[in-house]
Parts: C-alpha cells; sequence; structure tokens
C-alpha cells in the first residue's frame, strides 16, 4: 500500500504508523515488510528502529529491521553511465530492487540476504 506524501514529525509519525501498521497485522494474519525510502540524513533509519521498538514492546519478537542502504546504483555502475555525481542521491536508489526485495522477504520461507549483507 503506497500512502500520498506526508510531512511529519517523527512523534507524529510515530502516532500515525504504528497502529496503522498493527491493523495491518491483525488483518493481514500472515508476515508483512514496510519499507521507508528517502533522501539520505533524513532519519528513516530512526524511524524505523523506533517502529521495530514499539510493535516489539506490544508483540515481543514480532518485529524485525532490515536496513535499506544495499540498494544505491553501485559506484563502478554509475562510472559507466557517467553519473558518479549522483551517488546516493535520490536518482540512484534502485527502487524498483527494494520493492522485489521486500517482496521476496515477505514470502520467505527460509533465511534471505539482501545486497551489502551477504
Amino acid at each position: 500500500m503506497m500512502l500520498a506524501h506526508l510531512s511529519f514529525i517523527p512523534q507524529q509519525a510515530l502516532s500515525r504508523l504504528v497502529p496503522h501498521i498493527l491493523e495491518m497485522e491483525n488483518q493481514a494474519h500472515a508476515r508483512i515488510a514496510i519499507g521507508i525510502a528517502g533522501v539520505s540524513s533524513t532519519g528513516k533509519s530512526t524511524l524505523a528502529a523506533e517502529i521495530v521498538t514499539m510493535l516489539n514492546a506490544t508483540h515481543p519478537g514480532s518485529a524485525q529491521l532490515v536496513p535499506m542502504d544495499g540498494f544505491h546504483i553501485r559506484h563502478d555502475k554509475l562510472e559507466v553511465m557517467g553519473q558518479v555525481d549522483y551517488k546516493r542521491t535520490p536518482h540512484s536508489f534502485e527502487e524498483a530492487e527494494f520493492v522485489s526485495f521486500l517482496h521476496h522477504l515477505k514470502h520467505a520461507t527460509t533465511d534471505m540476504s539482501g545486497p551489502g549483507y551477504s
């Protein structure tokens, strides 16, 4: 489910997201995977870690944090494309790969690893 662009301070985001995630969890009766993407240094990892902490406080062991850092176009590929100046910008984020990874993670029945984590 994609939400429209929202802008919140972290506490507002948490107070809106956590109940929504719990509702999704109750309705799905299956694993859910949530991706948080955005510009570097905007607090995505901090927000994700706090969401995991809050979910695990109500349902111990139910949530796991999976970093997304491996989904930027590799430096050597940017060199070939002549776009090294775009390294780590939104333009260099492989969003299709990230969405595919989340899909596979949601349906995984064995251990799996994402880019940069093997």
